[in-house]
């Protein structure tokens, strides 16, 4: 049985950013393929642990079927300043 403690999932979801060919992990693969039932909150906790992950919104088909409005996170190299940085309020999600 898979570890689904916070870190371990926040762990399998970086890894899969992580990977070279990685295109960028969508809601629906982090909850179908990684098992991480709120991959929002943890993409937030990576944030604020300094990793760079941009969210990009597009369309992606559940197991059922349906088309859903998801968020799609990629991870940059190199980490950029946002706006909360440039204010002095930490990471913001």
């Amino acid at each position: 049985m898979k570890d689904n403690s916070i870190a371990s999932q926040r762990s399998r979801m970086l890894a899969h950013l992580n990977l070279k060919q990685s295109e960028g992990l969508t809601t629906l693969q982090s909850r179908h393929d990684l098992d991480v039932m709120h991959p929002a909150m943890r993409i937030c906790e990576l944030r604020k642990q300094g990793y760079p992950i941009a969210t990009i919104w597009t369309l992606d088909y559940t197991p059922e079927g349906n088309l859903h409005r998801v968020a799609k996170y990629v991870i940059s190299k190199k980490r950029q300043l946002s706006f909360w940085d440039l204010l002095g309020n930490g990471v913001q999600c």
